[in-house]
């Protein structure tokens, strides 16, 4: 904006002139009317002069016909705060309307973003969208998403599920499809009874079926038991074989934990940035360079004002108490097994041994149970 100096009132300038012709330069200024506050002669070639800013502009034109360089050496008066004002004010308006654009843009939803499986492409939920008035630009006061999740759920009968969130200017939505159940192929075929994993025979309890091993026999998985057959020589038929197989069975799990843990501690160092955040681009309103080679960030804030702290850490290595370690662990490997069998399974014993190689420590867990281990195939 281009300031007028003549209708600048209460605004006084001092000026340094320098002239081969000091008097005649300051005749020129009498009889042009310019009113002096201050007449001062540093040298024979320098003059310095007071006069209101609204006659800068006949000085100068005073100074540019007689050849003379004039500077601007101070500067009083209320005028020139009313034009630090004006300036200000210009911009703070700038910057609160610049605020409000933004803030109003973002009440709105400006990308649809649509997450499916296999057999709905997006495609078809942006076009049931569309029929349903959801497209970009719309208002986010006006989506209901719930009632949103429901009509899509109704328009459409290969939905199981849908959900449906408002982040930022994106309503982004993740879609469930109906899937049928698998068939279950019913087999009315004889079968037999096998071992469904290895273990030391103890005891055999037939209800159908002829037992093929006998108590003190090593199994494998998988193994035949029983088998679905019936009868003696020569007048043998098939049957479903049915029974239990209690046997002693061994569950083995094998860890490795380390003896030291890295530790982040803070220094107490940080750094603090602030920033608008607009359309996902970043306009900093302060940056500190982050010199840190390792830091925690931090970023929050509210709407598009976001603050971002980085806090300088400091990695060390700090040892475990070795024999607390082991017994954790295997405390926590022991009922992680035991979680894994039935109701019916006996625990018998439980070994644990250790083997450390540096800072690894090796933790292996023997159980051992007595349990059925048939199953029909």
């Amino acid at each position: 904006m281009k300031i007028k100096f003549e209708k600048i009132k209460n605004a006084f300038i001092t000026i340094e002139i320098r002239t081969k012709k000091p008097e005649e330069f300051l005749n020129l200024i009498y009889n042009r009317g310019i009113k002096l506050n201050k007449v001062q002669r540093l040298d024979i070639n320098l003059l310095q002069i007071g006069v209101e800013l609204k006659d800068y502009k006949k000085v100068k034109e005073i100074s540019e016909k007689t050849r003379a360089k004039i500077k601007i050496t101070g500067r009083k008066g209320i005028g020139f705060i009313l034009i630090k004002l004006r300036n200000r004010i210009s911009i703070l308006i700038g910057g609160i309307i610049f605020i409000f654009l933004t803030y109003y843009l973002s009440t709105f939803i400006w990308g649809i973003d649509i997450k499916t499986q296999k057999n709905i492409p997006p495609y078809n939920i942006r076009a049931e969208l569309n029929t349903l008035g959801i497209k970009p630009g719309i208002s986010k006061k006006s989506i209901n998403v719930y009632d949103l999740e429901k009509k899509l759920i109704e328009k459409n009968n290969d939905i199981m599920w849908v959900r449906v969130r408002i982040y930022g200017s994106h309503l982004k939505i993740n879609v469930a499809e109906r899937q049928e159940p698998p068939q279950i192929v019913k087999n009315d075929n004889a079968g037999d009874v096998v071992a469904k994993q290895d273990g030391y025979i103890l005891r055999i309890y037939t209800r159908s079926g002829t037992a093929v091993v006998k108590a003190g026999d090593v199994v494998k998985k998988g193994q035949v038991l029983i088998k679905g057959q019936q009868g003696n020589e020569g007048n043998v038929y098939n049957v479903h074989a049915d029974g239990d197989v209690i046997a002693e069975t061994f569950n083995e799990r094998i860890v490795d934990v380390s003896l030291t843990k890295h530790v982040r501690k803070r220094t107490g160092k940080k750094i603090e940035n602030y920033y608008l955040d607009i359309g996902n681009k970043k306009f900093y309103l302060k940056k500190s360079e982050n010199k840190f080679k390792k830091y925690d960030k931090i970023v929050s804030g509210n709407f598009f004002i976001k603050k971002e702290v980085y806090y300088e850490v400091l990695d060390t290595i700090e040892k475990l108490n070795k024999q607390k370690l082991i017994d954790n662990t295997t405390s926590d490997m022991y009922k992680k097994l035991c979680s894994e069998f039935d109701k019916s399974v006996k625990i018998k014993n439980k070994v644990v041994d250790t083997n450390i190689k540096g800072d690894i420590c090796t933790i292996r867990i023997l159980v051992t149970t007595e349990e059925n281990i048939s199953q029909k195939q």
